[in-house]
């Protein structure tokens, strides 16, 4: 899962084409009863959903019920249900939920109705989705107030957007509050600043060196250690977290063989 999320970040757009293959198989990790599983899967399992981001937007219809799933399910550990209802919110600032907005809203009044010690994440979700439905979450209001209600709920922020929607007055971003702001950032996001990891000369040096190589047996070893060792020397975190899975299957290392080269050549003394 961490090697995919490598391959969406650094791919973006392109990576979407691979997502019907890839999805399935992910989302039926988190098929079985996570009460009886380690928790450790689903875990990542949310947080590589998280890190698409927009790549799913032709398959929120997969995506959807595997984490509904996972937050209605009262025997789910706490914290798992609380990761799954924050990956929603998250998702639904980068994703359009609005054909979707009552397979999510009904399970989160029935998790809000739970009364327990989600009450404050479902709430924070529901800020999220209402500002992002803007007047067709209107629909919902009498639905979430029966239950806010009945378990005398306290919420600022969702107090003003209900009054505001109420009032078919507009939802600003200071309406979902500053924490909310903060997060809005796309998971996804490039940073700033990437930390160029250094190249190992030396080893490249010793690989590289072609002498004594007369047969094809000789020079097809020789290409097949070369690119494991591009892979692991290149300075792209996203290439060396492949180098592992290319000395197992090394049609991956010829894959990559000129994008490695390409890192780490522009990484070597004139010397070299």
């Amino acid at each position: 899962l961490s090697l995919i999320e490598e391959f969406s970040s650094a791919l973006k757009d392109e990576f979407k084409s691979y997502l019907p293959d890839l999805l399935p198989r992910i989302l039926d990790s988190i098929c079985y009863p996570i009460e009886t599983g380690s928790a450790e899967v689903p875990t990542k399992v949310l947080q590589t959903l998280e890190g698409f981001g927009t790549q799913l937007s032709d398959y929120i219809h997969m995506v959807l019920p595997a984490v509904v799933r996972i937050f209605e399910t009262i025997s789910t550990a706490v914290y798992i249900r609380r990761l799954a209802i924050n990956t929603m919110e998250r998702l639904c600032r980068k994703l359009n939920f609005s054909d979707y907005a009552s397979r999510i809203i009904h399970p989160l009044a029935r998790v809000l109705n739970e009364g327990g010690e989600l009450t404050v994440t479902v709430m924070d979700c529901l800020c999220a989705l209402a500002y992002q439905l803007g007047s067709e979450y209107c629909a919902f209001i009498p639905m979430i107030a029966k239950v806010v209600a009945r378990h005398r709920i306290s919420h600022a922020r969702y107090a003003v957007i209900e009054k505001k929607l109420s009032a078919h007055e507009p939802l600003l971003p200071e309406d979902i509050g500053e924490s909310q702001t903060i997060m809005s950032t796309p998971v996804d996001a490039e940073p700033t600043t990437v930390e160029r990891i250094k190249v190992n000369q030396l080893n490249l040096k010793k690989v590289w060196d072609a002498s004594h190589k007369s047969t094809k047996a000789d020079w097809n070893e020789w290409l097949r250690k070369f690119s494991v060792e591009l892979l692991r020397e290149s300075p792209s975190p996203a290439l060396r977290s492949c180098k592992n899975l290319a000395q197992q299957y090394h049609p991956l290392a010829r894959e990559l063989f000129n994008a490695s080269f390409y890192s780490c050549w522009d990484e070597l003394y004139d010397a070299n």
